[in-house]
């Protein structure tokens, strides 16, 4: 019998979140594979003061120039890849995304995922996945740039690839079962390779809300202090990134023989007080072995 799960759809693109439900399913972590022995600033390492800047002014308009400069990437994982990315999104930018959003938002939609299914409706299922979503168009100055950042982060640059932006609002008491953003474990030709999750905005009274990875490791942390302010230290299993606003996690959906990294099933955790609004990029290509 084909496992059960979960697809987030977008209804005017006709492509979806994937989502494995595992509720009620136990996960064993018993090896250090995958978690690198100190956290690894991606400039340092390479020599450099900040990310290539190569089409900072690609997109301009009403007095906004877009840059890629100020970013701040720092290595979580080495596999799967997880980066953390400080300054990914600007205030401006930010302000000006959740305003785009506003007239947009509906509830969040899951469908029934099943490869022998014939059947596969989709609905609103709160008790599953409790936010609201808002489609970004292109064309918009600040959608294009966002997305030419995306790009140029992962070192290739056609903006053909990307699904459009998907702005997430969280009230209290809204979450995301954990989850995978790949459709498929086994190779297909195209699939989401890539995910970055943005924050856009959180409440200064926020409770919750991060974004948890129960089956990634923990480093092997020699001081994990300064990193608290980003992760949430009190989770004693996977990494749990606090929601801040202008900051983005990115990481890598597949393998190198084209099956999905189950490592990278995540889930947005109970916003307990407050409110966020969250960004998932997601760029869609052809999969290694298939």
């Amino acid at each position: 019998m084909a496992s059960k799960a979960l697809i987030g759809f977008n209804a005017a693109a006709a492509v979806g979140a994937v989502l494995l439900y595992l509720g009620g399913v136990r996960v064993v972590i018993n090896s250090n594979h995958g978690a690198p022995q100190q956290l690894v600033d991606i400039n340092q390492s390479m020599g450099v003061e900040s990310v290539p800047s190569a089409g900072d002014a690609a997109v301009k308009g009403n007095n906004y120039t877009c840059t890629h400069s100020e970013m701040k990437p720092k290595f979580l994982s080495y596999d799967p890849i997880m980066v953390y990315i400080e300054n990914f999104i600007s205030p401006y930018e930010t302000e000006h995304l959740k305003q785009l959003a506003l007239a947009e938002y509906e509830p969040s939609v899951v469908q029934n995922y099943d490869d022998g299914a014939a059947d596969k409706k989709v609905f609103v299922d709160s008790s599953s996945r409790k936010s609201e979503t808002a489609w970004l168009k292109d064309g918009d100055s600040v959608v294009d740039c966002v997305k030419s950042r995306a790009a140029v982060f992962q070192g290739f640059a056609p903006n053909t690839t990307m699904e459009q932006l998907a702005v997430l609002k969280y009230t209290a008491g809204g979450s995301f079962e954990t989850h995978y953003d790949w459709h498929y474990a086994t190779p297909r030709a195209i699939d989401r390779i890539t995910s970055f999750f943005a924050t856009l905005e959180a409440s200064e009274d926020i409770e919750g809300g991060s974004t948890w990875f129960p089956m990634v490791l923990q480093p092997a942390w020699k001081d994990k202090g300064p990193w608290c302010k980003w992760l949430d230290c009190s989770y004693q299993r996977g990494l749990a990134v606090r929601p801040i606003p202008g900051n983005a996690l990115f990481w890598v959906n597949f393998k190198k023989d084209g099956t999905g990294h189950r490592e990278t099933a995540h889930g947005g955790q109970p916003v307990l007080k407050g409110s966020k609004i969250g960004l998932n990029i997601w760029t869609r290509g052809k999969v290694n072995g298939s």
